[in-house]
């Protein structure tokens, strides 16, 4: 069957479950040079696996193209009554980077550098206390906002987010004519944050994400339950937010070795030792 047919298909079905055109644009960005190469289907799991692994592509954008190329494969494989050719196709590797997020004094730090602009000032408040995405941040309107409830429109479609209310007054006073909040670009969104990142020394990467991190590894440390903290973010899954948890457990464990009460007790070479034995009762 013509594979162009196929996708325009494929592409109705994600637009008709709420799916967001920056989403639609990566399928594009991933399967149409695809189906270029491929005009009719279905297509060998050898092909499939030439397409990806020939192409001189980073780790990245090679796991990037298997997992949109994966969904097509196999709605058009159930809707031909085919074999899903990604089951033979192997999955790429990629190197996992650590997540870098704001500490409480990063936090401080960059809150004193933007004080003096209200427009920045809200862009960067806004995510640290809710965690949305750039995106996201970007469609707010004076419309979306409540005392204490944001809604915004997102990759995984509309959900309303918890806001403080200090920071619904900040967007509403710099909220333009036309309802709009900021009326600016993503790309002018990533130049500020990286001003300010590199103002205070932050060593990781430079991008709206990292408020996003950010939020979710304090949030987690604050007691925040990790299925608020999940549909707070507009995960898919619970599995998403786990790597999150992680980190704030972590953290929690580096500060109860430094800050125990044990410590006003016990010396140093007491608790290695303790440390080095199997576990047991100390106290009964």
């Amino acid at each position: 069957m013509n594979s162009r047919e196929l996708y325009n298909q494929f592409l109705n079905r994600k637009r008709a479950s709420g799916l967001s055109p920056r989403t639609i644009e990566a399928y594009d960005y991933a399967i149409l040079p695809f189906l270029q190469l491929y005009p009719e289907l279905p297509v060998p799991a050898e092909n499939v696996e030439t397409y990806i692994y020939s192409n001189v592509w980073s780790q990245q954008k090679r796991s990037f193209v298997f997992r949109h190329l994966k969904a097509f494969c196999c709605w058009y494989s159930r809707k031909l009554k085919e074999e899903n050719p990604m089951l033979d196709v192997l999955k790429p590797r990629v190197k996992l980077y650590p997540v870098r997020y704001l500490t409480k004094e990063e936090i401080q730090r960059i809150y004193a550098e933007v004080s003096s602009n209200k427009r920045n000032k809200a862009i960067i408040l806004t995510l640290l206390d809710t965690g949305i995405r750039v995106g996201e941040l970007l469609s707010i309107r004076l419309s979306s906002l409540d005392t204490c409830i944001l809604q915004v429109n997102g990759k995984t479609g509309p959900r309303v987010v918890p806001i403080s209310p200090i920071v619904t007054q900040l967007l509403k006073e710099i909220a333009l004519p036309s309802g709009e909040i900021f009326g600016i670009t993503k790309s002018r969104v990533y130049r500020i944050i990286a001003h300010y990142l590199n103002r205070i020394g932050f060593d990781g990467k430079k991008g709206p994400h990292t408020f996003r991190h950010t939020f979710a590894v304090h949030a987690l440390r604050n007691g925040m339950d990790i299925i608020t903290v999940s549909k707070t973010m507009g995960h898919k899954t619970i599995v998403q937010t786990q790597q999150y948890l992680r980190l704030a457990q972590g953290d929690m464990t580096e500060a109860h070795t430094k800050f125990s009460p044990l410590n006003f007790i016990l010396t140093e070479d007491v608790i290695q030792i303790h440390h080095e034995r199997t576990p047991r009762r100390i106290f009964e």
